[in-house]
């Protein structure tokens, strides 16, 4: 009569010469390795998407600092500095006529305020006119 242990020995002889076991432990071995990889990958993946974030907002500034340094340029040319004279000294070149054309609304507020200097009226006939004109 066979002992216990020749058929526990026998199942685990058997169970390990199948091949049903083999391509589960294979299987199990492959997941093990694809799952790191993956891993890698989705991380690989948003430190690409940085990058290219990163290399995007290095453009726009090389743009910015592009743009600054025409723009300095030209505030340090001669050109620059004569209209700035022109605009805000009122000066010109010798032979030249400057004409300054006024619009109707400074017109109108130049003539409102020597009519309001013409009528020097009391403050009682001001709120008069304030609340009834």
């Amino acid at each position: 009569m066979p002992s216990k242990d020749y058929k526990k020995d026998n199942f685990i002889t058997r169970v390990f010469k199948s091949q049903i076991f083999f391509t589960l432990l294979a299987l199990a071995l492959l997941v093990m390795i694809l799952i790191p990889v993956y891993r890698n990958f989705q991380e690989r993946k948003a430190i690409d998407r940085e990058i290219a974030e990163i290399k995007k907002e290095i453009e726009e500034y090389e743009n910015s600092n592009q743009e600054l340094r025409q723009m300095l340029d030209y505030l340090e040319s001669d050109e620059s500095l004569e209209a700035q004279a022109r605009v805000n000294l009122g000066l010109k070149k010798p032979g030249e006529e400057v004409v300054v054309i006024k619009t109707e609304t400074e017109n109108q507020e130049t003539i409102n305020n020597i009519n309001n200097k013409k009528e020097d009226l009391s403050n009682l006939k001001l709120w008069f006119r304030y609340f009834f004109n």
